[in-house]
């Protein structure tokens, strides 16, 4: 081989390495300008960085699904904007300047870093991206691993199938379908994965634990009163019960009916932010129809609701449950806990004396819901914490 053919071939790797392309042979879009123009000409963006394997094969699966939908789709899989690089919630900022650029339409956005976001606007509103949701879920509880995490690729047909055939399930078959593709899975290494529940586990602990020692202590030591003195709560749970998913529907679907009533400038308030952030939350988990999820979202659908009173009235505090049990309602007192500095937020009856921690139901039997790996555990169901709905979001992977 010549010096000068050897020279050429080295500059043509070159150039192919510095202008890596995703489907279609396009580009890779790196700015939201970039984006816009691709969108333009095709709705469905995919890029090599999400780790589909073949992106050509993904956006043409995706692209078929996208055109059966009866309202404009945006879908992008791909790596961050450099001008979104830091902020807090990149996809949901992303779909917000996509939207002022390309007009109203249903927007799945998946960057590799940060929290997801699928929203559908004008027309696309209106879709119900819940049972998308739910077939993830069980995509993920019935997967060939012990643990398993779909990818984006997944993600966006489960939701773009549910946007395509409105109160439609997936069907079994077409599910298993889908969880037999190469790229239904990503592929987790098991020390990976030890890290990641030895986070989980550190984080529960600390949280967890403040509150498991508050079970053992609230039935002892509530506000200094004799125990002779105190009442037992009316809602002492006793063996637990499922709770009400149809009610939990309800309160969901009023807080979106208010969201979806605000004016463009209330839009753009704080209040009004954490108000979508909660409904996406409890739109990702609601779906599962596990006890502790459809808890969670009715407590993430009274905080967007409790967030919607905030933007006329931002005096008012924003919505804590009772951490011993969400369905006692909201926390009006607290209750330090005996040889500690913690204050744990606890409804009016069990202020008086504390009843039983809520049940769950598991394949172990009946449990406290501390006695549980969920965020639930770890952040009392946002009696702990001030970012339940962001810490929702993450753990379901960010979808929503």
């Amino acid at each position: 081989m010549t010096r000068g053919l050897a020279a050429g071939l080295l500059l043509l790797l070159g150039l192919l390495i510095a202008a890596p392309t995703g489907a279609a042979g396009r580009p890779v879009a790196r700015t939201i300008d970039e984006m816009v123009a691709q969108l333009r000409t095709d709705p469905v963006l995919v890029q090599p960085v999400m780790g589909t394997g073949d992106a050509h094969v993904a956006h043409d699966m995706l692209a078929g699904l996208a055109e059966r939908v009866d309202a404009p789709v945006y879908v992008v899989l791909g790596a961050l904007p450099a001008e979104l690089d830091g902020a807090e919630h990149p996809a949901e900022q992303a779909a917000a300047l996509l939207r002022q650029e390309l007009g109203d339409g249903l927007y799945i956005i998946k960057f590799d870093e940060g929290i997801d976001y699928a929203r559908g606007f004008g027309k696309a509103a209106s879709l119900d991206l819940n049972l998308g949701y739910r077939a993830i879920r069980a995509a993920e509880e019935e997967g060939p691993e012990e643990y398993n995490r779909t990818t984006a690729v997944f993600d966006a047909a489960a939701l773009l199938r549910a946007a395509a055939e409105p109160g439609q399930p997936i069907s079994d078959r077409t599910l298993r379908k889908l969880m037999d593709e190469p790229w239904a899975f990503i592929a987790t290494e098991s020390n990976e994965h030890a890290d990641q529940v030895a986070r989980r586990w550190v984080y529960a602990i600390a949280a967890g634990l403040a509150v498991a020692i508050a079970g053992l202590t609230l039935s002892r030591v509530a506000v200094g009163a004799p125990m002779a003195a105190r009442r037992a709560p009316d809602h002492s749970p006793g063996a637990p019960e499922p709770p009400d998913l149809a009610d939990t529907e309800r309160v969901l679907d009023q807080a979106q009916h208010r969201f979806d009533a605000l004016s463009a400038a209330q839009l753009g308030s704080a209040s009004a932010h954490s108000a979508d952030e909660a409904l996406r939350a409890a739109r990702t988990v609601v779906g599962s129809r596990k006890d502790l999820d459809v808890v969670g979202a009715r407590v993430l659908a009274l905080i967007a609701g409790r967030e919607l009173d905030r933007i006329d009235k931002p005096s008012l505090a924003a919505y804590r449950p009772c951490v011993v049990n969400p369905l006692h309602g909201e926390a009006s007192e607290t209750i330090q806990l005996s040889g500690t500095a913690l204050d744990a937020p606890v409804c009016r009856a069990c202020a008086r004396q504390p009843g039983d921690f809520l049940r769950a139901r598991t394949w172990r039997g009946s449990r406290p819901y501390l006695d549980t790996d969920t965020v639930w555990a770890s952040t009392g169901f946002g009696a702990l914490v001030d970012d339940l709905a962001s810490q929702v979001l993450q753990c379901q992977g960010g979808r929503g």
